[in-house]
């Protein structure tokens, strides 16, 4: 097989666990309060109740929509082998577990597939489905597909009819990216339409840290609905209009020489007054964490008008008043000494003064310290009594500064 091929092969896989994240995540919102599931454990997705499955789901993700199932569709008989393996083993009792195919094909008409949609189809027919089965795994000589004939007949007549007669078949499922737009609509009543992609994007961030803890069994256990709906709740609030998602806390800063010249200000004006590296290093993350959570609030359209720009103004006005206080008190002929460490005291009263948030229930104070570094870069504040005209001497226009 060529490099090419091995590598849309391995996109193909990826996809298709990524969308089974996705249904998992669509089944679960859509289910009972009480639901519970499992993931790749005696299935894709397994619904249980105190440990004993009651409904197995299988996830097939095509290319296109223009995909058929037909009676000798690999897509089927793997899912039957998956099962018919699974009850020779006695994994689970065929009779009274619900067994769900879902796939993004589309089962062709006549076919055994056709005859096993839910029963509001008005199609189903079970007992015709398991004879085109038997048929097809008796007769048929398609070496690709013998495993499953063969796991298929070893169970016998009588787990044969139970298995077949539980199978549901949910065909024409949409594909990955319209998935996206089915989970949407599941948050319609949380929060308006606006935020709705926002919304899903974090959602489906937990989810897949979520689904990452219970497939290593760093969290033991089935996945309750639950903890799903406290999320989405947890995620609403954040979308209120006093409040704005945080996404960064996590966020691990680049170094200081990976940073544009232009955004490497702040660094020297803390430099100026002689701030310990340790100190630099902290408002280097409070600088990233806040330029890349401001930046996607606006990506994301959540802020409002000249909300950011209203915020800063805001900023340097609390600044200013410290500012014209140290002026006030260096009045007398100060030394360089006395300049860096009032400027120093200056930027502990900022930074680590009262937190003022940009709306009222955003407390996270990298918000705040962050901004005031990014009109730090801007030379819109300062900590030196004399920092316009420090920065003037030591940034050259080799740094791109204008």
């Amino acid at each position: 097989m060529s490099q090419n091929s091995n590598r849309f092969s391995a996109t193909w896989s990826n996809i298709g666990y990524y969308y089974q994240l996705r249904c998992a995540l669509l089944l679960l919102m859509k289910s009972p309060k009480d639901s519970q599931i499992s993931l790749e454990s005696l299935d894709d997705i397994v619904f249980e109740r105190d440990g004993t499955p009651e409904e197995l789901i299988q996830t097939k993700h095509r290319i296109t929509s223009t995909a058929s199932l037909i009676d000798t569709s690999t897509d089927i008989w793997k899912t039957l082998r998956v099962w018919s393996t699974e009850i020779a083993e006695g994994r689970f009792d065929p009779s009274n577990v619900t067994l769900t195919l879902i796939t993004t094909a589309k089962a062709q008409d006549g076919s055994a597939s056709s005859k096993l949609r839910p029963k509001e189809s008005g199609m189903r027919n079970t007992e015709e489905a398991l004879a085109i089965f038997c048929r097809i795994a008796s007769e048929d000589n398609g070496q690709t597909n013998k495993p499953g004939y063969e796991a298929f007949l070893k169970i016998g007549d009588e787990k044969q009819r139970q298995l077949v007669e539980n199978i549901k078949i949910v065909d024409e499922f949409p594909l990955i990216n319209d998935l996206k737009r089915e989970l949407e609509a599941q948050l319609k009543l949380v929060v308006p339409d606006k935020f709705k992609e926002p919304l899903l994007k974090r959602l489906e961030g937990w989810w897949f840290d979520r689904s990452v803890k219970h497939l290593t069994r760093q969290v033991t256990g089935p996945i309750l609905f639950k903890e799903l709906s406290n999320e989405i709740w947890d995620l609403q609030k954040q979308f209120e209009e006093d409040n704005l998602p945080i996404d960064f806390l996590q966020a691990v800063a680049p170094h200081a020489n990976q940073l544009p010249p232009q955004q490497q200000i702040f660094i020297e004006q803390l430099k100026i007054i002689s701030v310990l590296d340790q100190r630099i290093n902290l408002a280097i993350s409070d600088y990233y964490r806040a330029f890349e959570q401001r930046s996607k609030w606006v990506r994301e359209d959540l802020l409002l008008g000249n909300e950011l720009t209203e915020y800063e103004d805001k900023l340097v006005r609390e600044w200013r008043e410290l500012f014209y206080i140290m002026q006030e008190d260096l009045r007398e002929s100060p030394t360089e000494d006395d300049m860096k460490e009032r400027g120093r005291t200056l930027y502990s009263d900022v930074i680590l003064g009262e937190n003022i948030p940009i709306r009222p229930r955003v407390s996270e104070p990298y918000v705040m310290r962050g901004s005031y570094h990014i009109l730090a870069n801007k030379r819109e504040v300062g900590w030196h009594l004399q920092f316009i005209d420090r920065l003037q001497r030591l940034l050259s226009p080799e740094q791109g500064v204008q």
